[in-house]
């Protein structure tokens, strides 16, 4: 895809709770899951969720990758996210990366299943890709981040 991706970020629905991450951008096609998490109940509205997954936008930006110490960052999330381990974070996970790419939200269901085995990586499924065009229907974002998590893979 050709599209110039402006801010990112990711939704996890767990059996027990919902986890909104901030993502940043150290290049194009290059980011990271930050600690800024919100946990949200797995009934929470859409509007609700819609609204979470906007803010997170709103906080993502470009950092030198050079500048950022992943690791930490990850222990960091995990600690904030009530994981105990990596194992713990990718259990019943089901992962959804949220581009803002101009005027629209692209949604990237994952597959936990076959991940490539490195911390914190999560495969994409590019026949799942979909997209809305308003950015600003909170009730639309949640319900496509519903359906989203419906084409997830997970263990």
């Amino acid at each position: 895809m050709d599209e110039e991706i402006i801010q990112t970020a990711g939704a996890v629905l767990y059996p027990k709770k919902i986890v909104i991450e901030t993502r940043n951008l150290t290049g194009q096609m290059s980011f990271y899951s930050t600690d800024d998490l919100t946990i949200l109940p797995v009934d929470c509205s859409f509007e609700v969720l819609g609204r979470a997954i906007s803010a997170h936008l709103s906080r993502s930006v470009f950092v030198k990758s050079d500048s950022v110490n992943y690791r930490e960052v990850r222990k960091k999330y995990l600690k904030k996210g009530k994981f105990k381990s990596e194992p713990d974070f990718r259990r019943g996970a089901r992962y959804v990366a949220i581009f803002r790419v101009k005027s629209f939200l692209r949604f990237e269901p994952r597959n936990n299943v076959l991940s490539d085995g490195r911390w914190g990586s999560l495969l994409g499924m590019p026949e799942e890709v979909f997209r809305i065009d308003d950015l600003n229907d909170y009730v639309a974002i949640g319900s496509a981040i519903s359906a989203a998590w419906a084409k997830c893979i997970f263990s």
